[in-house]
């Protein structure tokens, strides 16, 4: 009888055990999508804050071309460092599309460049810039899309 008691009890806080140590895994695996999370958002703030400047550009001023060039420079190095950070265990595809945006982005940057900087303004160059910033933007969506859902890999 006692023996049984004694069973029954240990057994008991073996099955607690591995609840608790199961629940920290999950806690841990909640704090890395937080801190994901997080950090995306924070990025998002900062990209808000690019585009403000870049519909504050008036086309007229000198400096016009330089505010540009360097709001998109800011932009692309934002990208790559959503890209850099460290996606939880099982998200994975929001760590593809994160690295995916942040080289559309890059390449969107050096096409503007290579459209103002040229002799003459570069319209193909231009056409490609935009439309490797619209595709870069839009993957960005779809990795908040992917943040936003219970889905994992």
């Amino acid at each position: 009888m006692v023996r049984r008691i004694i069973r029954s009890a240990a057994s008991l806080i073996f099955v607690f055990t591995l609840l608790l140590l199961s629940g920290c895994g999950a806690g841990e695996q909640v704090k890395a999508m937080e801190e994901y999370r997080s950090g995306i958002t924070s990025i998002c703030d900062q990209l808000a804050a690019c585009n403000d400047t870049l519909e504050g550009i008036d086309p007229e001023s000198e400096d016009a071309q330089n505010l540009l060039l360097s709001t998109v420079d800011d932009i692309a190095r934002l990208f790559n460092e959503a890209a850099q950070l460290p996606a939880p265990e099982g998200y994975s595809k929001a760590q593809e599309t994160a690295r995916s945006a942040a080289d559309r982005m890059q390449e969107a940057d050096e096409a503007y460049h290579k459209a103002f900087e040229a002799a003459s303004f570069d319209q193909t160059a231009f056409k490609e810039a935009q439309e490797a910033y619209h595709s870069a933007n839009g993957q960005l969506q779809d990795l908040l899309s992917l943040l936003h859902s219970t889905a994992r890999d």
